[in-house]
């Protein structure tokens, strides 16, 4: 494996996981993101980082010789796997600044690109073409619908991953361009099931694990899923359960900035659906919100904060979010 640096500054990260990667255990210590609760030390097989290395690296027919890059940080598991995979299939490892455009004034051909989707989007954004036929892998937050329609208007082989710290990268994949209610579709030797709504992650022959996932999702069959939101963010109005990332991806498209939706206590029905929003965002109208959501989906009161807490890369953190919030701060949405 060759490594190229397109910005020195990265070297201490990259050869700081290189040691770890070489240093006889048959483990590394990562941290989970963090973005539903407190980052989580997770013990993870260096054997099972290699397995899930080979699975993207059949999926995409990688070579070697290929170059592929990643404007990820090291500390994910996302930055940790591109590195493995170039190891894994002799390909040129390109590390790319950890910035919201990481590819700007950038040339060099890649095969294959790992990003966060509002680093594909920033380079959309300042028109750059050199990348149109790579292969671009998002990952580390969800991709919105109005994302995917930029996204899919542009590259020819963007795809969103599903996967997380403990399963070593993803262990799922859709391409973008397919529409939002495209499925995720299993990689080879994972399949699904679910348990109470959550999806239940099944690796069989080496490395074997089954893992039930915070995740709630729609199973159309052992290897689709349709992915709907946290289980741990799931809301109760009324007796009728509520998940807030449906409700803001459908919202994106009437907002300039996200907003998110939260609880709020309430003696009659358990819990309202509050929006929260950064300031100066607009306010959505009532009659749009009673044409795109179910009358217990509407959001009824809103507040606003200064600014949405953000972990990396727009990953906002729910549960910052969730102390910036004033009890007493709460207006009817009109």
């Amino acid at each position: 494996m060759k490594t190229i640096f397109h910005d020195d500054s990265r070297k201490d990260e990259v050869n700081e996981f290189l040691a770890q990667w070489n240093n006889g255990s048959d483990h590394i210590i990562c941290k989970s993101s963090g973005s539903t609760g407190e980052p989580k030390a997770i013990r993870l097989s260096k054997n099972r980082m290699v397995h899930s290395s080979r699975r993207t690296i059949e999926f995409f027919k990688l070579k070697p010789g290929m170059a592929c890059a990643t404007g990820l940080s090291m500390d994910t598991i996302a930055g940790k796997m591109t590195l493995v995979r170039c190891l894994e299939a002799s390909m040129d490892f390109h590390v790319l600044p950890n910035n919201n455009n990481p590819l700007h004034g950038i040339k060099t051909p890649m095969n294959m690109i790992s990003m966060a989707p509002i680093q594909a989007i920033k380079y959309l954004e300042e028109a750059e073409t050199t990348y149109k036929d790579s292969i671009i892998l998002l990952g580390g937050v969800a991709v919105t619908p109005q994302q995917m329609k930029l996204l899919s208007e542009f590259f020819n082989q963007a795809y969103e991953s599903y996967g997380m710290t403990e399963t070593a990268s993803h262990v799922a994949l859709r391409k973008i361009g397919q529409g939002p209610k495209e499925p995720f579709t299993a990689l080879e030797g994972i399949h699904f099931s679910s348990a109470d709504g959550r999806l239940c992650i099944h690796q069989r022959g080496e490395e074997p694990f089954d893992l039930l996932t915070n995740d709630c999702v729609e199973l159309l069959d052992e290897h689709r899923f349709l992915y709907l939101g946290r289980h741990d963010t799931t809301i109760n109005t009324g007796g009728k359960k509520v998940q807030p990332e449906r409700i803001e991806a459908i919202l994106q498209g009437f907002l300039e900035a996200p907003g998110f939706v939260v609880p709020i206590p309430d003696p009659q029905y358990g819990d309202l659906i509050g929006l929260v929003l950064e300031k100066g965002c607009n306010l959505p109208q009532m009659a749009t919100l009673k044409t795109v959501l179910e009358k217990h989906e509407i959001p009824r009161k809103y507040q606003y904060v200064e600014k949405l807490p953000t972990l990396n890369l727009a990953k906002i953190s729910r549960k910052l979010l969730h102390q910036m919030i004033d009890p007493h701060g709460w207006k009817t949405l009109l």
